[in-house]
């Protein structure tokens, strides 16, 4: 079963982002003066620095130690965190941090909205179906032209299904029309629905427009 990620306001993202990249993490030292000398700011980027330490520290293979000799190696190569990577690879990452944020999203909307009938277990499982692989987590660059950004309307079906199932229990879903998994024109038709309800239902819910599929 997979936990839903704790949402972050938007100061927090800002906090988080502004932290600098050779940002030492250690929790805060319990001092009677540490609550009354910081400032705002620095209490804000402060419980930053604790919600990165508290998440790293669960996992051995990951770190933020500025003083490490140690660079992040993607798909095999060495990036700096004081360089701008290659154009591939910075597109590669961007495509996979909008991929993995909309999966998170689509299972944070769907605890906001479906009807609860059934287990949590089960509706992850649904949630997997939505994705190549039928799994929330495995992200795969090399699969950036699959699922529902492919362009290929038949790679897009069983994913696009498979949405259209969990986004079913939904408030707001009317559509009852037929829809012929064997119909190009059918299958535009729903993806429109599917895409329309999805995007205005995440506003709706979160004020903010959502991560969508897309390929590199």
């Amino acid at each position: 079963m997979m936990k839903a990620p704790y949402p972050l306001r938007g100061q927090q993202w800002r906090d988080l982002l502004s932290l600098p990249v050779t940002t030492t993490l250690a929790p805060a030292q319990s001092t009677s003066a540490t609550p009354t000398a910081m400032t705002k700011t620095a209490k804000q980027r402060q419980l930053m620095k604790d919600m990165l330490h508290a998440c790293l520290s669960t996992d051995p293979d990951l770190a933020m130690n500025p003083e490490s000799s140690e660079k992040a190696i993607w798909r095999g190569q060495a990036v700096r965190p004081e360089e701008v990577p290659p154009t591939l690879i910075a597109r590669q990452i961007l495509w996979e941090l909008s991929e993995l944020n909309f999966r998170y999203e689509l299972h944070v909307l769907d605890g906001h909205l479906h009807d609860e009938s059934p287990s949590e277990t089960a509706r992850d499982v649904l949630i997997a179906r939505c994705f190549p692989g039928n799994s929330m987590l495995l992200v795969d660059v090399e699969n950036s032209d699959r699922g529902l950004a492919s362009k290929d309307w038949k790679e897009r079906r069983p994913y696009l299904l498979a949405l259209r199932d969990i986004m079913k229990t939904w408030p707001g879903w009317n559509f009852k029309g037929q829809v012929d998994p064997e119909s190009e024109q059918s299958m535009i038709a729903l993806e429109t629905i599917v895409a329309g309800l999805y995007t205005q239902k995440f506003f709706d819910t979160f004020g903010r427009a959502p991560s969508v599929p897309r390929c590199i």
